[in-house]
């Protein structure tokens, strides 16, 4: 199934359409059926699920796999866009990034289900299920928990307001949120992953 890019927003009346996974209901070629990450370019929609990653294009569908070669792992926890490229967050291989200039796996010693991933200019930060907040900048992980103010760690939502520089960290603690974000993380040069 196409994404149907003719659908005029304004005049067509709203309506609801279901992109199935291969060989379920409404069949769109997505390579699993539970998805946990949506991410936008200019390339179309990036689809992460546990058994890959997918992109809906104008033409149709692509899946990117490990039995295909083009990820170490399967199962995507989050997928982000930033900038030209896609971020991943696997469940057991680390960070993957997929830009123009190829593919590029950050392997961290953090992997304890990770669940949310935030790309940031000169990071990215992520979430665990037992460490909290976590930094990658530079190649060097740091994390950010109780001892450093955050409610719990575990890290199951993050959000990123660039206009009054706030951090919102979702955890099973309630909502934390970190005012001077780029300056808390020292993310002001363009050091990244």
């Amino acid at each position: 199934m196409a994404i149907d890019a003719r659908s005029n927003q304004d005049q067509d009346p709203p309506r609801m359409l279901h992109f199935g996974a291969t060989g379920h209901e409404h069949d769109a070629g997505l390579v699993g059926p539970t998805a946990y990450g949506l991410a936008f370019t200019s390339a179309g929609l990036w689809v992460g699920t546990d058994d890959g990653l997918g992109l809906l294009e104008g033409t149709g569908a692509r899946a990117l796999t490990d039995l295909g070669g083009e990820l170490p792992d399967n199962w995507i926890n989050d997928v982000r866009a930033h900038r030209d490229e896609v971020h991943l967050l696997t469940l057991r291989s680390g960070l993957v990034r997929i830009g123009r200039t190829g593919t590029r796996v950050v392997h961290t010693s953090l992997m304890t289900s990770p669940s949310v991933l935030l790309p940031l200019d000169g990071g990215v930060l992520f979430g665990t299920n037992t460490a909290g907040l976590a930094l990658l900048r530079g190649g060097a992980i740091r994390t950010f928990g109780p001892a450093q103010g955050l409610a719990s760690t575990m890290v199951t939502a993050l959000a990123h307001d660039p206009a009054t520089d706030r951090l919102w960290v979702g955890g099973n603690a309630g909502i934390d949120r970190v005012d001077g974000a780029r300056r808390a993380f020292k993310l002001d040069d363009k050091e990244g992953p």
